[in-house]
């Protein structure tokens, strides 16, 4: 993972440095002839800072003045310091009901930091000299007011006087007419600090070792290194994080040197956003392998380049999370991909899922699969398809997602279904078959929901019915038919085994509901399904007169916990219901109980079907009663 991204982020650097790709140019390299622009990339970005304030000496007076940030970006390179003084003159200024930050003690300390910097006999002790004599003075101007108090140096008085609520920049020209990323003494300093206030801690000091990204033997080593670039996938100093190693030392796992360290903040704050995608209904972060061969590399950049400039266009913005997986199966000359899923923030953390080695090659015969099946019908599919069958599978988080709003949040958050999700596509991507164990757990959940939010709704005939196509949510009706559609989709790609010898009505007007598609490949699974279509009727029956929902057939599902052995008594249940109604007085309802019971006298009052196959194709069955035994026929 992390030789992925060290890649990526050097080949960018040669980009923006050289206009090119040059394999034998390392980091070091590009350091010594390219350091400025290096440099500007090393320090932090804050998107949301829109105005700078420039504190400069004007005939022995400080003045303050206002610009865009954007004019001035790439010369005010900002560190943050969680603790003590500011690295440089550069400092963030905040807002809030709290107060306004950096407060005066942060100041004092930033001035005795500076002082301290200026005794240091360093190259860039003057410099420092230089800036304290404009930030210690204690008469301030801004738009012609003048400001002054006792005992507040120029420094507070600018913080104080600032009145932006939005976080903004505050820095110093010094005597020269130069801001810090100008000035060649503050880029040596900076170099000079950057690793020491990234990558260390008062418990990971630097030391003499061999990196353990490039293996470069005998430099200064950073065992915080990874960390220090934003992407915290593990805790480092964390005892027993790592195999067969001391307490003492766990924190010594990973150190890198200075130069895979900035690689890898580079990729992290500059790269990895254009890299996220939408996977599985999450985001998830795209690494792809990169051949050595500098032309495939650049022609791959350069479409890259164009697919990124083409989604921050209006037009493009929806589809970017969602196509990048699409441009990289277009490439057949990349080896490989990993997808990974975490939090995306300030730093990249809790990574809670990955899937490696992909296959471009076989993204795209999905890709091509993919289009095809916009030709795909079959009575149990749905009519008004509200799931999008990309390469993400991000109908995954719409197909699981269980309703009810704040009631279902930690079941919608659940670490089992993320993991579902996750080894569903990681058998798809990989062309493996899967158990289907945690995948059918998962639906009769979200079944459970669906069917506790026909009880709360207080209109249970709904689910009868798959509703319109500008319905923003499912019905349980148009649910289950697309989750239909979706496992016949996983079938056919491999990932859940296929069945054979599908069962085969004798009513003429059953048989095209029936067959590969519906999955009803055993008598057992006929028989339920058959069974919701019935039991569907007494629903619609029920529904027309008004029956109250806590009454109605909808509880003879048990909460969806029936198994096999429980259809005879639900059979009879339903047949009760419908003579009672009469409505076995019509001619398809007479035909349909005829071959439910052919089906019965076959499998006897023993009916082995479990619970997840019980539902799913009762659920099934009542789907399509609208269509079997339209309301007309009553």
């Amino acid at each position: 993972m992390f030789s992925k991204m060290k890649t990526i982020a050097l080949d960018f650097l040669q980009m923006q440095t050289l206009n090119k790709i040059e394999s034998s140019m390392s980091m070091y390299e590009l350091r010594e002839n390219y350091h400025d622009t290096i440099l500007s990339y090393l320090t932090e970005i804050d998107s949301e800072i829109e105005k700078v304030y420039i504190l400069k000496q004007i005939n022995n007076v400080v003045e303050m003045e206002t610009v865009d940030y954007k004019t001035v970006k790439h010369k005010l390179p900002f560190v943050q310091k969680s603790k003590g003084g500011a690295i440089g003159p550069v400092i963030k200024r905040t807002y809030s009901n709290t107060g306004i930050s950096p407060k005066a003690s942060y100041l004092k300390d930033t001035i005795n930091r500076f002082n301290s910097i200026k005794k240091s006999n360093k190259a860039w002790s003057e410099y420092f000299q230089d800036i304290l004599k404009i930030i210690t003075s204690d008469i301030l101007f801004y738009k012609g007011q003048k400001y002054c108090e006792k005992a507040k140096t120029v420094l507070q008085l600018a913080v104080e006087s600032i009145p932006e609520k939005k976080k903004v920049f505050l820095t110093v020209e010094n005597s020269k007419g130069k801001l810090p990323g100008e000035s060649k003494e503050y880029q040596n300093y900076l170099s000079n600090e950057l690793a020491l206030i990234k990558y260390t801690t008062k418990s990971t000091r630097e030391m003499i070792g061999t990196c353990s990204l490039c293996g470069k033997p005998n430099c200064n080593i950073y065992p915080n290194a990874i960390k220090g670039a934003g992407i915290n996938i593990f805790n480092v100093d964390r005892i027993g994080a790592f195999p067969n190693i001391s307490a003492d030392n766990a924190w010594k796992a990973y150190p890198l040197c200075a130069d895979c360290a900035d690689l890898l903040y580079v990729y992290k704050f500059y790269l990895m956003n254009n890299y996220i995608a939408q996977v599985g209904g999450a985001k998830a972060l795209i690494l792809s392998d990169m051949p050595p061969d500098s032309t495939l590399k650049t022609r791959f950049y350069k479409k890259f380049e164009k697919y990124i400039n083409a989604t921050r266009e209006e037009k493009g913005v929806k589809y970017k999370e969602q196509s990048i997986l699409y441009l990289i199966a277009q490439e057949n000359y990349i080896p490989s991909l990993s997808i990974i899923w975490a939090k995306f923030g300030q730093n990249l953390e809790d990574v809670v899922g990955i899937i490696n080695d992909v296959l471009p090659s076989r993204l795209n015969e999905i890709s091509t699969f993919n289009e095809q099946i916009e030709d795909w019908q079959h009575p149990l599919f749905p009519q008004n398809k509200k799931i999008e069958l990309d390469l993400g599978m991000n109908c995954l988080r719409e197909i699981f997602y269980r309703p009810r709003g704040k009631k279902a949040k930690n079941t919608n958050a659940s670490k089992q279904l993320f993991k579902m999700k996750k080894n569903l596509l990681s058998a798809l991507y990989h062309d493996e078959n899967l158990c289907a164990a945690q995948f059918d757990k998962e639906f009769i959940e979200t079944a459970k929901w669906y069917m506790l939010q026909l009880f709360e709704a207080g209109k249970p005939y709904s689910a009868l019915y798959e509703g319109k196509e500008s319905d923003k949510s499912f019905t349980l009706a148009g649910w289950i038919k697309n989750f239909a559609f979706l496992k016949y989709y996983l079938k056919t790609m491999g990932v859940f085994k296929m069945g054979d010898n599908f069962y085969e009505p004798e009513w003429e007007s059953l048989k095209p509901y029936f067959g590969k598609e519906s999955g009803i490949d055993t008598k057992e699974k006929a028989f339920a399904f058959l069974l919701g279509i019935l039991y569907g009727k007494v629903m619609q029956v029920q529904g027309a007169k008004g029956v109250n929902v806590g009454a109605n057939a909808l509880t003879w599902l048990k909460r969806l916990t029936l198994t096999g052995k429980d259809l005879p008594e639900l059979y009879v249940k339903i047949r009760e219901k419908l003579l009672a109604y009469e409505t076995e007085s019509n001619e398809n309802v007479r035909k349909l109980v005829r071959e439910i019971g052919q089906v019965g006298v076959k499998l006897g009052n023993k009916i082995e079907l479990d619970k997840i196959n019980t539902n799913y194709f009762l659920l099934l069955g009542q789907s399509i009663t609208t269509t079997v035994l339209p309301k007309k026929e009553n």
